[in-house]
């Protein structure tokens, strides 16, 4: 009988901590669902307002949005076979140029080797009968609100990761630091016979001369940057350390940098040991100013971190979190 009994407590001591090993298992698992699931539900309510424009395409047309502009000539449209469609195109716009924007729909300013200071990110699209077009080469141009013309401004195209959201720009194409004449001189559009076209007749400038001008060759994600890297040329650099709270990692845990002089929003992903990094070409100027802000789900709340930073040399910053809610959590970045 001692000998059963001896059995059975070290049988009955394994079991117990399996137990304890798959409730805590358990518990994790369902923090980082219902974090997943929260991101979500805010990436799909704060998605900017989506508008469809019709044009017949004989005719061209234009599509004035708040930030972007886009022209057609006539016949630009063509369907998968490059056939060009008669009759009328239901051409739809998303715009994403402010920094809540892209922080609540999760559209960071972020290429694959640096950071990106955005003047708008626009999704555009363009269909006949439910039936997806392509644009003619040569036949579009797009335009962006400019607030300075000394930024050599590029023009990139998007990618979207299935299932996050998360975008990744990619040059297209390249604008001169100069661009007054680029739309003047692009294949005579949006001049014909030699007059030009004011989207205000009684503007004493051409759209070429106020506006960021690029050919439109595609639809899809567009965005209008310049790399932080080339206008900060000279300006040393750091890394960024940002500890979190034990418990606290890429599983329940988000966290973007919002720079407040420039706009840009950069979602940082890399994680070890209790800190997010931001590491390598994403290095931020020293002195420059930015808020920290996070978003972490656990143990049935959520909670939040805003922290404004001026980053020094090899900075390091500890995150403080407080109970909040979704709803707060999106008034909060919608007040920045």
């Amino acid at each position: 009988m001692k000998t059963i009994f001896k059995l059975i407590i070290p049988v009955c001591a394994a079991l117990l901590l399996s137990f304890a090993g798959c409730k805590k298992e358990t518990t994790s698992n369902t923090d980082a669902a219902t974090f997943q699931a929260g991101l979500e539900e805010i990436i799909n309510n704060n998605q900017p307002l989506k508008t469809t424009t019709v044009i017949e395409v004989s005719y061209g047309g234009a599509i004035i949005g708040t930030n972007i502009r886009f022209l057609f000539r006539p016949n630009a449209f063509i369907d998968a076979d490059g056939n060009v469609v008669t009759g009328n195109v239901d051409v739809q716009i998303q715009e994403f140029y402010k920094k809540s924007q892209m922080i609540l729909a999760n559209k960071t300013t972020m290429a694959s080797d640096g950071l990106l200071d955005s003047r708008g990110e626009v999704y555009i699209n363009a269909t006949k009968n439910g039936q997806p077009l392509r644009i003619r080469a040569g036949y579009a141009i797009i335009q962006f609100e400019a607030t300075d013309y000394n930024k050599p401004m590029n023009l990139f195209t998007g990618s979207v990761s299935a299932g996050t959201d998360d975008v990744t720009w990619t040059v297209n194409s390249v604008l001169p630091s100069s661009n007054s004449s680029v739309g003047c001189s692009y294949g005579g559009y949006p001049y014909y016979s030699g007059q030009l076209v004011y989207l205000d007749s009684s503007a004493n400038s051409a759209i070429c001369d106020t506006l960021h001008t690029f050919p439109l060759d595609s639809f899809g994600w567009i965005n209008c940057d310049y790399f932080t890297r080339d206008i900060y040329a000279g300006v040393p650099t750091t890394s960024v350390t940002m500890n979190v709270p034990s418990g606290y990692d890429k599983t329940n845990t988000k966290v973007y940098i919002v720079f407040t002089t420039i706009n840009s929003v950069v979602s940082v992903y890399s994680y070890s040991s209790g800190a997010f990094s931001l590491l390598g070409g994403y290095e931020v100027p020293i002195g420059m100013q930015a808020t920290i802000v996070a978003l972490n789900y656990h143990s049935g709340n959520w909670y939040s971190s805003f922290t404004p930073v001026t980053f020094a040399n090899n900075h390091v910053v500890s995150l403080t979190f407080a109970p909040t809610t979704i709803d707060a959590y999106t008034a909060q970045v919608n007040a920045l």
